[in-house]
């Protein structure tokens, strides 16, 4: 069993499996772009990484670039999440700001931690980044902008779980309640289990990252 975990690769870490609310993930080549914002959907594996996902992403340049994600679901409205799967040109401790609209209204600038790519020009690296609290309107009416004032930042996919969706993962976060040392007495015991039906841990039964 290694990570990431799940059908989508968002939980970075087994422990990261019980904090995850799911969503209804949304690719960034099928979004709107505007402002000069660039698909990338050319070589993508010979030019940045075959790590990229539907061999597609969108590139933000500048503050006039955009990309667009209408008609998003907002189930019964409420707050919700917003996960971004991103690479940017950010190494170190510097970190990449990005602005994030949600129905027209501005979110307080982010600043994405760096994706540490190497040469600083591709997308090699790709990172999680968890924006919680986002206000959404019912049904398909809520529109997500993402822009940045900066070179540069690379979008693949976000990944959008509505107040709905947040309720029913609850039960699945009760291990973030448990003290530290049950938390991770529990998690070694899941370690353990994993192959532990057959010799040599052909039996794994974690094989599909804990996709079921």
């Amino acid at each position: 069993m290694s990570a990431p975990h799940l059908h989508d690769g968002s939980a970075l870490s087994l422990s990261e499996v019980f904090t995850q609310s799911g969503g209804v993930t949304l690719a960034a080549e099928n979004a709107s772009l505007s402002g000069g914002a660039s698909l990338i959907n050319s070589f993508v594996e010979l030019n940045n990484d075959d790590l990229v996902r539907g061999r597609a992403f969108v590139r933000l340049v500048a503050d006039a670039n955009r990309l667009t994600f209408n008609a998003v679901d907002g189930g019964g409205g409420g707050l919700g999440a917003i996960e971004l799967r991103y690479s940017n040109s950010r190494s170190g401790v510097q970190t990449q700001p990005l602005n994030v609209r949600v129905n027209g209204v501005a979110l307080l600038l982010v600043n994405l931690p760096p994706s540490n790519n190497d040469p600083s020009f591709r997308a090699t690296n790709w990172n999680q980044f968890r924006l919680e609290n986002v206000q959404l309107n019912p049904g398909l009416s809520n529109s997500i902008e993402f822009s940045t004032p900066n070179f540069f930042t690379s979008i693949d996919e976000i990944v959008i779980a509505n107040a709905n969706q947040l309720a029913l993962s609850q039960p699945h976060h009760r291990l973030a309640a448990l003290p530290v040392g049950e938390r991770d007495a529990l998690l070694a015991f899941l370690r353990q289990l994993d192959g532990s039906n057959t010799p040599g841990g052909s039996d794994v039964l974690f094989v599909n990252g804990f996709e079921d």
